[in-house]
């Protein structure tokens, strides 16, 4: 029998294989799937091997700008970017967001269409954004992917004090996050911690492509608003803050890696 034929005359044999389910049970599934549907709602999620494959081909002003861009994304709209609830983000008001000059911003992100990362849909009159879902997604859609969780709040809120190079400086950073610790290593998927290759502060100069007096200077900075760290036990090493990305389905306390770190993490980890 299907759906929404039942009547009166309706026999308990011709609801074979039904499940009946009370209207207080109802009334919990409905609430338990609006929890589910909020959840996600404060992150995107970059697809790591995905956005690793591209980066390279990004300027650091580049991934700015994608940076600004994925705080607009919202909980399963497929990549469409919002300038409010219920207002989709125009070019326009992309220039106003990012607060650099117009020509500017038109020019990157059509670098950023070209390498089908960002694209434009025109509905009448209007042109509006959004993100590939190759690279980033809010929702569902990342199984089969590892992926790096950036909270939206926390981003959009230091986002207004980093320049275009010192944000983007961040975005490369984070493929090359530990999953459980936070540091920047070369084996980020290591499961044991004991053997994760920790990065000094020299190798993000070279692994990341920057120069020493940049490095230095959006270091300092990073630090001061809390977005990086030093590894207490090798203060050598760097580890992002949990309240900006994570890796994990929960995540974890800054108290709980600073513990893991120190309890699994020496001089003998630091990359030679």
């Amino acid at each position: 029998m299907e759906y929404g034929k039942l009547t009166p005359e309706t026999k308990v044999s011709d609801l074979k294989g039904w499940k009946l389910i009370s209207p207080e049970q109802q009334k919990r599934n409905s609430e338990y799937m609006k929890r589910e549907q909020g959840k996600g709602a404060g992150f995107v999620m970059m697809k790591r091997d995905n956005f690793n494959e591209v980066k390279s081909h990004l300027t650091l002003s580049q991934h700015g700008v994608l940076m600004y861009l994925i705080t607009c994304m919202k909980i399963n709209k497929e990549g469409k970017l919002f300038k409010s609830k219920t207002e989709r983000l125009s070019m326009s008001d992309a220039c106003k967001l990012l607060g650099k000059k117009p020509a500017m911003v038109r020019r990157v992100i059509g670098e950023l269409e070209a390498l089908s990362i960002v694209y434009r849909e025109k509905e009448g009159k209007n042109v509006y954004l959004s993100i590939s879902d190759e690279h980033f997604i809010c929702g569902d859609g990342s199984k089969g992917y590892k992926t790096v969780k950036i909270f939206k709040q926390e981003l959009k809120r230091v986002a207004k004090e980093l320049s275009l190079t010192e944000l983007g400086f961040f975005a490369l950073m984070l493929g090359h996050m530990h999953w459980d610790t936070h540091v920047l290593c070369d084996n980020p998927d290591e499961k044991d911690n004991t053997k994760i290759v920790l990065w000094k502060k020299k190798h993000l100069a070279d692994e990341l492509g920057v120069g020493r007096p940049f490095l230095s200077a959006t270091m300092k900075k990073l630090r001061e608003l809390r977005i990086i760290s030093e590894v207490r036990t090798v203060n050598e090493g760097v580890v992002l803050h949990p309240n900006f990305v994570c890796r994990q389905v929960n995540k974890p306390s800054w108290e709980t890696i600073c513990d893991t770190i120190d309890n699994c993490i020496s001089s003998d980890n630091l990359k030679k």
